[in-house]
Formats: C-alpha cells, sequence, structure tokens
C-alpha cells in the first residue's frame, strides 16, 4: 500500500495539467477584480510574492496547496469546472 505522501507529487502533477488547460487567466481575472495589489494578495493569502508573481506570469504553475491557499482567499474552487466535466463522463450509479 502506497503511503499518503506518495500521492502528493501525483497530486501536484494533476493540479499542474489542470491549472495549464484552465491557464493563469483566471487568477489573474481574481486579482484584478479584487482590486488588490499582488503585494497585497501575497501577504493575506499566505504566499510569498515572487512565487505569486510567477504563477500570475505563467512562469511555475501552482501546487495544490498553493491552489488551496488561493482558493480560500478569493472564496473560489478551482476544479469545479472539472468536476462538471467528471460528473458528465461518469453517470452516477445508484
Amino acid at each position: 500500500m502506497l503511503s499518503t505522501t506518495a500521492f502528493v507529487p501525483l497530486l501536484d502533477a494533476v493540479v499542474k495539467l489542470r491549472f495549464e488547460s484552465y491557464s493563469t487567466q483566471r487568477l489573474r481575472e481574481l486579482i484584478d477584480d479584487s482590486g488588490l495589489s499582488l503585494v497585497k494578495v501575497a501577504e493575506d493569502a499566505g504566499i510569498p510574492l515572487p512565487t505569486l508573481k510567477k504563477w500570475v506570469l505563467g512562469q511555475r504553475t501552482p501546487t495544490l496547496e498553493g491552489l488551496s491557499k488561493l482558493g480560500k482567499f478569493f472564496g473560489v474552487y478551482f476544479f469545479a469546472e472539472w468536476d462538471e466535466e467528471q460528473q458528465q463522463k461518469s453517470p452516477e450509479t445508484k
């Protein structure tokens, strides 16, 4: 049996694929719509400013932890569209 720590790299890989297809546009929109500076978002979300800048510029992909922090800060769930796609592909079995 795999330990839970073995799943972290796998989850981060899934996050990377999903976020790249989702693009950094949504993140930019959230920041722009908030009216806050990158500095303020980074401070309040608990993300290092250089890291957030790289995410916004598309130079790095957020980790699962990073997306979780951003999601909590902005009150959004980054994987809602993906969840809907999966539900449409897999009919619920009862």
